[in-house]
């Protein structure tokens, strides 16, 4: 599970403010909004790719402040997927089947896009 409370990350111009967001085992996100809405910035928190924002981030209840790089890296390597704007989809398949395949383990697959628990 991975739980974020009062997440703040600051640009110039923008400022991303989550008071709270849960994604349980299993289950499936969506995130959606306009140009410059902080879609990307949100998906790069919730990854583990950016780690400049204050606040909460609990990670199956663990805050993730504790790990360190080599136990992130982990954590991010058998957690999440992702597939990028400029994605290069097999057309043939479903989106889900292209994140299987993608990933190359569907036993381990349990949530669209971020996170499979």
């Amino acid at each position: 599970m991975i739980t974020l409370k009062n997440i703040i990350k600051e640009y110039r111009t923008f400022r991303l403010d989550i008071k709270e967001l849960s994604i349980s085992d299993g289950e499936f996100v969506l995130i959606k909004g306009s140009n410059g809405s902080g879609k990307t910035t949100l998906i790069n928190i919730i990854g583990l790719i950016d780690n400049r924002w204050s606040g909460e981030y609990l990670f199956n209840g663990s805050d993730i402040k504790k790990y360190n790089k080599k136990e992130l890296c982990h954590i991010i390597e058998s957690n999440f997927s992702y597939i990028f704007d400029n994605n290069n989809l097999i057309e043939e398949i479903s989106f889900k089947d292209n994140l299987i395949y993608f990933r190359y383990d569907e036993k381990k697959f349990e949530a669209l896009i971020f996170y499979k628990g």
